[in-house]
């Protein structure tokens, strides 16, 4: 496998009339997109996402999956910040067992705290800030060929003892955005667990997949819909408005997708 990304919910919550719950459910809109990318241009890639695994097996096991399927790159999103402890955590343990697998950190918050985490945690590797289409493509080429990760837009990594900001060049056009495909669950393992079970806000540990269904979701399954980038308006809950989408992405205006677009997505 060529690379493996990591979605890890935020796995230690308790509220009293529940108990412990998994938070942090939804993967990324942009996570299936970029694998799907990596799997059309030849890259042997999955997306695996921590929450379900351990509904589908509790006995489940990153290290061994990783040991089995020996992926050079493994990227871990990082795009709320209630999941910052696990994922850097996880990403800890996969450079423990396998020193040679590439540790690549993507999201809002990743992007937000790049710096910081390039220089408090020794085991990440690198970190690509903003949107990720044309980094993650020049990245992953440049890791299993031997080349330059000097010319990655938007790339903070390690050059020696030196940490390097590569030039936040890169934010996608519409016409890439549209070249985009959010819909192959096929490279998601276990994916009608997550599509079925797991988009909801939170899963009680507690509680069955049904249960689950039955208290804490529309009751249907559901789809997180891309429609386009960016942020037109400040919004004071939360991360991701038009301030900052400036400042931490470099995007400066909204995109849609094309209707047609969207409407395959549907379909």
């Amino acid at each position: 496998m060529d690379a493996l990304f990591v979605h890890c919910p935020k796995f230690n919550n308790y509220y009293r009339p529940i108990g412990e719950y998994i938070f942090v459910n939804y993967i990324p809109m942009g996570v299936v997109a970029l694998a799907d990318l990596l799997d059309r241009e030849g890259y042997a890639t999955e997306v695996v996402h921590l929450g379900v695994e351990w509904i589908e097996d509790k006995g489940f096991s990153l290290i061994d999956y990783i040991a089995r399927k020996r992926p050079k790159i493994a990227a871990l999103s990082l795009f709320w910040h209630p999941q910052s402890y696990e994922v850097l955590e996880w990403a800890r343990r996969i450079k423990e067992a396998f020193p040679e697998v590439f540790i690549l950190l993507g999201g809002l918050t990743a992007s937000f705290y790049h710096r910081e985490i390039m220089e408090r945690f020794p085991w990440v590797d690198a970190v690509i800030r903003g949107e990720g289409e044309v980094p993650l493509l020049q990245l992953t080429e440049a890791v299993i060929t031997g080349g330059d990760l000097a010319a990655v837009p938007n790339l903070t990594r390690r050059e020696g003892e030196r940490i390097e900001e590569n030039p936040l060049d890169y934010v996608a056009s519409q016409e890439i955005v549209d070249g985009l495909c959010f819909t192959n669950f096929a490279l998601l393992k276990n994916h009608r667990t997550y599509i079925d079970w797991v988009l909801m806000p939170f899963f009680v540990k507690g509680f069955s997949k049904e249960r689950n269904r039955l208290f804490f979701s529309l009751k249907t399954p559901m789809f997180d819909l891309m429609v386009g980038r960016g942020c037109p308006v400040n919004c004071t809950w939360c991360g991701g408005g038009r301030d900052a989408q400036r400042s931490i992405v470099g995007r400066r205006k909204v995109i849609f997708r094309d209707m047609e677009k969207v409407m395959e997505s549907i379909r």
